[in-house]
């Protein structure tokens, strides 16, 4: 018969064996079944049939006596691949069934049907089938009462598939609370082992307590842990590290009280445990007494029943084992892998033993190292296997100021690694300390104060004799002072770089002896070329290039220098351009190697385009010949003099003219001659100016005229250097005569100005401070913003004519002084009070920064107030947003000194001499950007001296900027102190 597969085999097979029907009793509720399809549907024979890989079994049979047949043999075979009522009327004249034993044979089988039984997931494991020994054919009626029963005991098979995966998903949940209590169980014993172990000073406790939990968790009766340590021979040997007590006479009791705690070792390793260390594997002997492996046991040794040896490894080493016997029935590989866990604890227990071990035996080298390495100026660290700090020496913390305490335990990275440190650099030494070697890096660390440095970090592993890594040992070198060293010859070299590419200058390179030389591109570019046009290039490039005219100059000069009698080779000659004019160049060089007989070998130089200078030269010939005709018709007083004695060298007329002298004359007098005797202080404070910087003035005196009269002059001047390098003072000399009256005349008028404008100024300012303030009412937006600024601009004119009035007071020595003893301290604080809402409009901040509230003066204290706004107004005004003013008071000897610190750009040192005068400013937007007049220091210093004091400043270019006042100290008198 031909045999027959569904699609889906595999899982059907599958499904029908975990039915678990299969070959099982006959039961009730399926022969009902069978018995109702008899009565039902006339068929003599009706059978629940399951099909397996080779044959049909039958669940419930009714009207043959065989319980099972041959799948190929079967009708059910067919019906499964039909997934519906498969029906033969009359098998004997059918192909399929011809030569079945039950058509052909004794059973005369000519009719069959049969329904498929499907599982829940429609894999057909069997059939619902009738059969009878006539052919005929089933009505629509009997197929569905065929296909009803079938249905029946479907459900019967799926309720039986239900029941049985209820039953073992309820043994799989049993079975997984069990091994959860057992792994409850193994977690208890971890952690009660761990907390022995780290909190206990006697780690032996805790492998005691350890071998007891494993005992009772195994029923076992007596076992050990022991370490696998090797001797020198590299032979392997257990030492325990707890052991059950089964001494079982005087003399072995006594052997267990004297080496239990310490531990035991055996050497002998052909035994039970012995075949565990040498195969580092698990061995399990349920009958020891007859194992191979065994070793015997001494005379009145406890019976050993059965054996469980388990290998310990840590990291991949074998570190240790367990041995525990007699457990009732014996052990198997479950327990080895239920013990798993615990035993990967004990292994990590076992290495901490050995670390610590290891540890304190370190501890007495490391001492003795200590000694040693604190005393090198060089930071040294010494870390454990995790890069942790376990020790540092005392130039450690030198190096980075952290002591021991602050760094113990911490990987150093984490405290003295910073923003400029170079991922690089940290990356290359974790890479080392990951892969255990040596490693050698200069980094960025910074200091606890936040100070960045450089080290040199040479690191090397420490390895214990056994090859195990104990941890690292770097030895830190401050090299700061070699990156500083470096980074200046850097900077130096990126400046020669950009020096010569800035000025265009060309640089050379000559082998003497082989002629071969080394040109920048800056050297064409000079000539009008490329490097690449010139290629070749030898010392025939630069001679066919160079005029004719200069070459004989240029090669004496060159011998010269060879010969050592120039120390440089100098030397300016002409050079073709490209364009066919010549080119004046400048080759300055040196030789700076030679040869083992002394001819120069080496020589580098520069090539300069000084063609421009060339030019210059003949413009200044030309322009010092129109120079000599200004000098000669300046309008203006113009005299060279000898430095060494103010003798007169030469003159102009304008200088002659007002003096009343004839050139002769005058010529035979001294620079001091025609100087009053009053201005000699003056004299000799502009003397020093001139030693000190060269320059002298402007500053204002008075020459004597031939009949002894005076006219003022305003002086400047400038020492200078003659051809033969005398020194010479070139002056400027002004007759101020006629400036001078205009001055009286511009005085006049303005104190006359002053005193008019001020009455109606005031009228229109308190008017327009109204309209600004609202007393009208609201005004339209364009008006409004026109009264407000007209309102700042009036008090700006206000605070002139004020200052103006002032000044005026001043010259005329009409301001009047209220000079009184005062305490300085609560002055301060008034203008600090009066003056800080002012600073706030720039965002500065005014502060007392030291002071002395003992000290006493006899001042003014308007005026004094006076001084102090001047003083803080500029101080706020010229200082950067969010800075801050500070305010210093204390003495000097019989001096108090008040000090006013901005953080501004400094006072330009071309403006310092015009600081205190009238109407000064550094710059003539300062009064557009800042506001002023430029008359408040010409007050203040005014304001000072009357108050018997002095005022000065210390300044530097783009740095904060000092004014200070000085004032006599008083005695302190309460009763005189004005409130």
């Amino acid at each position: 018969m031909i045999k027959t597969q569904s699609h889906n085999e595999i899982e059907r097979i599958k499904a029908l064996h975990t039915l678990g029907i299969l070959d099982t009793e006959p039961e009730e509720r399926f022969d009902r079944l069978t018995r109702l399809a008899r009565q039902c549907l006339g068929a003599p024979i009706a059978l629940i049939a399951l099909v397996d890989e080779h044959r049909l079994w039958f669940k419930s049979c009714l009207g043959l006596d065989i319980t099972e047949t041959p799948r190929e043999l079967s009708f059910c075979a067919h019906t499964l691949l039909k997934n519906e009522i498969f029906e033969v009327p009359n098998a004997r004249i059918d192909n399929r069934f011809n030569a079945h034993p039950l058509v052909a044979g004794p059973s005369t089988i000519r009719f069959y049907a049969g329904a498929p039984l499907l599982t829940e997931d429609d894999l057909a494991i069997g059939t619902f089938c009738i059969m009878s020994r006539e052919p005929k054919r089933l009505t629509p009626e009997q197929r569905k009462v065929l296909s009803d029963l079938s249905a029946c005991a479907q459900d019967i098979v799926r309720l039986v598939a239900r029941s049985l995966l209820i039953c073992r998903n309820i043994s799989d949940i049993k079975s997984a609370e069990a091994a959860l209590d057992r792994q409850k169980h193994i977690a208890e014993i971890i952690s009660r082992a761990q907390s022995q172990f780290i909190l206990e000073s006697n780690r032996s406790r805790a492998f005691d307590d350890l071998l007891s939990d494993i005992l009772n968790i195994t029923d076992s009766e007596y076992g050990f842990i022991a370490e696998i340590l090797h001797r020198e021979n590299g032979i392997p040997y257990l030492k325990t590290r707890a052991i059950t007590n089964i001494a079982w006479n005087d003399e072995t009791r006594a052997f267990y009280d004297a080496n239990a705690e310490q531990g035991m070792e055996f050497s002998n390793l052909k035994n039970l445990f012995g075949t565990v260390i040498t195969s580092e594997k698990p061995l399990i002997a349920n009958d020891p007494e007859h194992d191979p492996r065994r070793g015997g046991l001494p005379p009145g040794h406890p019976p050993l029943k059965a054996f469980l040896g388990i290998p310990i490894l840590y990291d991949r080493k074998l570190v240790a084992m367990i041995g525990i016997a007699n457990r009732p029935g014996g052990y198997d590989s479950e327990w080895v892998e239920f013990l798993h866990l615990l035993l990967t604890t004990l292994g990590q227990l076992i290495e901490a033993a050995r670390v610590k071990r290891l540890h304190d035996r370190n501890q007495a080298e490391l001492t003795r190292l200590s000694r040693v390495a604190s005393q090198t100026t060089n930071g040294v660290i010494i870390t454990d296997t995790e890069g942790r700090v376990e020790w540092i020496n005392e130039g450690f913390t030198r190096l980075s100021g952290y002591r021991l305490e602050e760094m113990l335990g911490r990987r150093p990275g984490d405290l003295l690694q910073g923003e400029l440190t170079d991922p690089a650099a940290v990356a290359e030494i974790h890479r080392a300390l990951i892969k255990r070697q040596p490693f050698n890096v200069d980094v960025i660390n910074y200091h606890k104060s936040g100070q960045a440095y450089w080290v040199r970090i040479q690191c090397n592993p420490l390895y214990d004799t056994q090859g195990a890594l104990q941890g690292f040992m770097a030895i830190e070198s401050d090299i700061s002072r070699e990156k500083n060293d470096a980074e200046r010859i850097l900077i130096s070299q990126r400046r020669l770089t950009a020096i010569i590419e800035g000025t265009h200058i060309g640089t050379w390179e000559w082998n003497v002896q082989t002629g071969q030389t080394v040109f920048n591109e800056r050297w064409a570019e000079i000539v009008g070329y490329t490097l690449i046009e010139l290629e070749p290039i030898s010392i025939e490039t630069w001679l066919k290039l160079a005029h004719p005219n200069d070459l004989q100059q240029s090669e004496d000069l060159l011998q010269r220098h060879f010969s050592g009698e120039l120390k440089f080779y100098d030397v300016q000659c002409r050079m073709r351009h490209k364009q066919g004019h010549w080119v004046w160049v400048h080759d300055r060089g040196r030789v700076v190697s030679r040869t083992k007989d002394g001819k120069p070998l080496m020589m580098y130089g520069t090539h300069a385009d000084i063609s421009e200078q060339k030019t210059a030269i003949q413009a200044l010939n030309e322009s010092e010949t129109r120079l000599r005709g200004l000098f000669e018709l300046s309008p203006v007083g113009i005299a060279l003099n000898d430095y060494a004695t103010g003798r007169f060298v030469e003159i102009n007329d304008a200088l002659l003219a007002p003096t009343g002298y004839s050139r002769e004359e005058f010529l035979a007098l001294s620079y001091f001659e025609i100087t009053p005797q009053e201005y000699e202080a003056q004299e000799r404070q502009q003397s020093e100016s001139m030693k000190n910087t060269g320059r002298y003035g402007p500053y204002e005196k008075e020459y004597i005229k031939k009949n002894g009269d005076r006219y003022p002059v305003l002086l400047n001047g400038m020492v200078v250097e003659d051809l033969s390098g005398k020194k010479m003072i070139w002056s400027i000399i002004e007759d101020i005569s006629e400036r001078k009256r205009n001055d009286r005349m511009k005085n006049e008028f303005i104190s006359t100005v002053s005193h008019e404008l001020r009455t109606p100024l005031t009228a229109i300012a308190g008017s327009l401070g109204l309209l600004a303030g609202g007393a009208l009412g609201e005004l339209p937006g364009t008006v409004d913003e026109i009264v407000a600024i007209a309102y700042k601009n009036s008090r700006r004119l206000s605070m002139l004519i004020n200052d103006l009035l002032d000044m005026e007071k001043l010259i005329a020595g009409k301001l009047n002084f209220d000079l009184r003893p005062q305490a300085l301290m609560p002055l301060v604080e008034q203008a600090l009070d009066d003056n800080q809402a002012y600073a706030d409009q720039f965002g500065v901040t005014l502060r007392i920064t030291q002071r002395d509230d003992a000290l006493h003066v006899d001042v003014d204290a308007q005026r004094l107030q006076q001084i102090f706004a001047n003083l803080l107004s500029n101080a706020a005004k010229f200082s950067p947003k969010g800075e801050t003013v500070d305010i210093a008071v204390l003495s000097t000897g019989n001096l108090a000194r008040i000090e006013v610190s901005d953080r501004g750009f400094g006072i330009p040192a071309s403006f310092r001499k015009h600081i205190f005068q009238k109407f000064a400013q550094a710059d003539a937007s300062d009064s557009r950007k800042k506001g002023g007049t430029g008359l408040g220091l010409a007050i203040t210093k005014e304001l000072v001296e009357r108050m018997n004091g002095i005022i000065g400043y210390e300044s530097e270019p783009d740095k904060a900027t000092t004014f200070f006042i000085t004032l006599p100290i008083v005695a302190g008198d309460s009763s005189k102190i004005a409130l």
